[in-house]
């Protein structure tokens, strides 16, 4: 089962963007059986670039236009893999993990996206 936990968007962003539903469907579904390497992988996807790591139970990825600066948010994805490592007990990122301290995951993701 598929589930999406948390979605932040950049301040002054349109939250209505046309292709919005396409992408999200797209890195729900097609994304956890693509092959993706230790540090991730990106992908251009109708105009926009999603940045994303594969851990056995969990999915990490970050959804930008196609303008932005790929080694930025290479930079974004390893920063929040590693904050949120450190903030799960036995450093794993596992799905039960996530769940049970999603308030300080959600706080770590708010920072890095928020102007952090």
């Amino acid at each position: 089962m598929v589930a999406r936990l948390l979605i932040f968007r950049r301040p002054g962003t349109d939250s209505a963007a046309p292709g919005d539903a396409r992408i999200r469907t797209a890195s729900c579904f097609s994304l956890p059986r693509a092959h993706s390497s230790a540090l991730g992988d990106i992908i251009l996807y109708d105009s926009h670039l999603l940045l994303f790591r594969t851990l056995p139970d969990v999915l990490l990825y970050v959804v930008a236009p196609a303008g932005e600066n790929e080694l930025m948010l290479s930079s974004l994805l390893s920063t929040l893999h590693d904050a949120i490592t450190q903030l799960l007990p036995h450093g794993a990122i596992e799905k039960r993990a996530l769940l049970e301290n999603l308030d300080l995951v959600a706080l770590a993701i708010d920072e890095a996206v928020d102007d952090g």
